[in-house]
């Protein structure tokens, strides 16, 4: 199958239930569950009917280290923010509630004036900081001459507690990155600190298309039935990305994607590669090629528990589920992989050196990545390597999914500039198509990201890519966030240094985790 075709496979894997079609609050565009499929008015090509397939859609697996410095910078903030039993579904907003809501609120412009405004951002790799920042202030600032925007770009370890510090000092930036993984759209709403944009996009729908992102795209930013955010990356998933030649190297000829296709990509047979994968000295000691990477960070290890029939907590987020069998099973699966079979270098490794680096340079045959990473960290990798989705487990195929919002503060004193540098971020064809490596959120890009990704560093099996954006679960995200991803970080870290017990770490989670509910 040739690179081209095997591309246009995801027009084919978006499955249609029109019984999960639900309307969304902000335009006539119809909407799927967080969880299930992408209705067929929504998917990135031009309208045709399209057929439903039998693809097999995608589970999770472990990689802490690049979301534990995130997942820290949440749990440094001690907030006592008052807890939301779940985020309401979305209901319809009518054009004259929106025009209502804007002449009470804010009163934003149509017609930006001439202002400086502020972005923040969280720092990531130089590349992601040209294609997030620094290109669309260029792109914006040419459009929009005498307007300027200056960046914040802040460390990721301390950026939800430097904007909750600024947010408290009523000197909030103007516009501020809204990163999924740290859980704070939330929390940000609560303490209405951020502009419901629901009725800016009623207003311009013509400017901003609405009925253009997939549904998925607009629940992302959603809270309590308002639109507080507007994404500014594609809809990605965890994937796993794995080193063909070490396989080999190890005598596994089979690619985990042919094993995947195959059917057997179950947490058992991962777990026999990953033991054949890893190559230790024939006198012992550590290995110097480990056959996977385990990590009990939250953003990597949620599927492990969905996937074993578990939660992080009940329907209403009021109780505490991780203690039941799903949660132990999915520990305990992790625990063995680390500790029993050794397949994995263990933190103490990793401090010596980066896990990037150590898969970079052929040291781990599989690990955990976000879809829209891929081809950015692997671009210079001189060794054969491919995405897969993560192992199947008992329930199903369940995968965690990652995107970046972008929203507006309320304090802001140029709204109307910031709404139109918003409404810049998030359109724009060509624009898009070439930050997105996962699969786009606006249906108009998909072609020119075909066309782009077409000659990109970019894995060879992106028909996946469809397939685990049907199978993403949201993690149930409140005010609370940065409480429960603190208790999170201290109790599983008894797991990675074995000091406790898959059932007694899971015991103690879930009463900590009541603690922060109630």
């Amino acid at each position: 199958m040739t690179r081209g075709s095997d591309l246009r496979e995801n027009q084919e894997v978006y499955a249609i239930d029109t019984d999960s079609i639900a309307q969304s609050n902000i335009s006539a565009a119809t909407a799927g569950t967080r969880a299930g499929p992408i209705p067929r008015s929504a998917l990135p090509t031009p309208p045709e009917e399209w057929t439903r397939t039998n693809s097999r859609a995608a589970p999770l697996v472990p990689r802490r280290a690049f979301l534990s410095i995130a997942a820290l910078a949440i749990g440094a903030t001690a907030l006592a923010a008052c807890s939301s039993t779940a985020a309401a579904t979305p209901s319809a907003a009518t054009a004259s509630s929106a025009s209502s809501t804007v002449a009470s609120s804010q009163a934003i412009a149509a017609k930006p004036q001439t202002a400086t405004i502020s972005f923040s951002r969280w720092q990531v790799t130089p590349l992601r900081i040209k294609m997030s920042v620094n290109d669309p202030i260029a792109r914006f600032e040419q459009a929009h001459p005498g307007t300027k925007v200056e960046a914040d770009v802040i460390p990721i370890g301390t950026y939800t507690t430097k904007l909750l510090t600024m947010i408290a000092g009523d000197v909030a930036p103007d516009v501020m990155g809204l990163p999924g993984p740290f859980g704070i759209l939330p929390l940000f709403a609560q303490k209405r600190a951020i502009v419901d944009l629901g009725p800016l996009i009623a207003r311009d729908a013509a400017a901003v298309q609405p009925s253009d992102f997939l549904p998925q795209a607009l629940k992302v930013g959603q809270w309590q039935g308002k639109q507080y955010g507007l994404l500014i990356s594609p809809l990605s998933t965890a994937v796993l990305v794995y080193n063909a030649d070490a396989l080999r190297k190890a005598g596994i000829d089979q690619t985990p994607a042919q094993m995947y296709d195959a059917g057997k990509w179950t947490w058992d047979d991962v777990a026999a590669v990953s033991q054949q994968a890893t190559l230790r000295p024939a006198s012992g000691g550590a290995a110097h090629q480990y056959g996977f990477a385990v990590s009990f960070g939250i953003q990597q290890a949620i599927s492990y528990v969905w996937e074993a029939g578990g939660a992080l907590l009940n329907k209403d987020r009021t109780k505490a589920v991780i203690d039941g069998p799903g949660g132990i099973t999915a520990f305990q699966y992790q625990f063995d992989l680390l500790h029993k079979f050794r397949v994995s270098p263990t933190s103490a490794d990793l401090q010596t050196e980066a896990l990037l680096n150590r898969f970079n340079t052929g040291q781990i045959c599989l690990n955990f990545s976000w879809a829209h990473t891929v081809g950015a960290n692997l671009a210079q990798a001189k060794f054969d390597w491919d995405i897969v989705p993560l192992p199947v487990g008992t329930a199903g195929e369940i995968v965690n999914d990652n995107y970046n919002n972008v929203g507006i503060s309320k304090t802001s004193k140029y709204p109307d500039v910031a709404w139109k540098f918003v409404e810049s971020m998030t359109s724009g064809t060509e624009y898009l198509a070439e930050q997105h490596q996962a699969i786009p959120a606006r249906k108009s890009v998909y072609q020119a990201w075909l066309k782009w990704m077409e000659q990109s560093p970019r894995p060879k099996n992106l028909k996946y890519l469809s397939m685990l954006v049907n199978k993403s679960r949201d993690l149930p995200y409140s005010p609370t966030w940065p409480q429960i991803n603190d208790a999170w970080n201290k109790e599983t870290s008894y797991l990675e240094d074995g000091s406790k017990g898959p059932g007694e770490v899971a015991r103690a989670l879930a009463s900590a985790l009541d603690t922060v509910l109630r």
